[in-house]
């Protein structure tokens, strides 16, 4: 951290996150940082860290990078890149603790648990317009796309991945009573979106 202040003069969000699946080496924990610096200053701090820590900037032998950047440049709500770099609340931080606390609070929680049945009955809840033909097939499979963003964000959850996304729409279109011409629709999915 020392490194850090040392270079970091304005605003700082260092985060400890722990993912699944990756950073295996690490036993998933990684850092998800934000720095307010110009550009040589951060170059002249990332050096600095890459000796201290030994770290790895390309991916070799079966490792992974070890560090990375995303500039200023091509984040598009730097709120939204606070909020989601705060949501597991585990933050060292020169901004103040009440608005690291008000971004932690706007993030998805992590710990809410998803439950495939109640995301079923929240899309059997809806109206969808059903007919044979393929042009209905493709827009009824694309409102099922919205209903299961749309339960993800009201019940502030992690959106899916890609792949778990269409294994969400398939056990739905499997499952629920609801889809008409079940055979057909499920017939153009696999057709056309896998």
């Amino acid at each position: 951290m020392e490194l850090i202040k040392k270079y970091c003069t304005k605003c700082f969000i260092v985060a400890l996150e722990k993912a699944k699946n990756t950073h295996k080496e690490t036993n998933g924990e990684h850092f998800q940082c934000i720095f307010d610096m110009e550009e040589t200053t951060y170059g002249n701090m990332n050096k600095a860290l890459i000796k201290e820590f030994n770290l790895r900037g390309q991916a070799r032998n079966g490792l992974g990078r070890q560090y990375g950047k995303i500039t200023k440049d091509k984040i598009n709500d730097i709120e939204l890149a606070c909020i989601y770099t705060t949501k597991e609340g585990n933050v060292i931080s020169n901004i103040e603790q009440e608005q690291i606390k008000e971004w932690y609070e706007k993030s998805y929680i992590k710990k809410t648990v998803f439950n495939i049945r109640l995301l079923v009955e929240y899309l059997d809840s809806f109206h969808y317009y059903q007919d044979e033909r393929e042009f209905y097939f493709s827009d009824y499979l694309e409102k099922i796309k919205e209903h299961i963003i749309e339960y993800h964000l009201d019940y502030k959850i992690e959106l899916p991945r890609r792949n778990i996304f269409y294994d969400y729409i398939r056990y739905y279109l499997s499952t629920s009573v609801k889809v008409k011409n079940k055979l057909e629709i499920i017939k153009y999915y696999y057709k056309n979106y896998t």
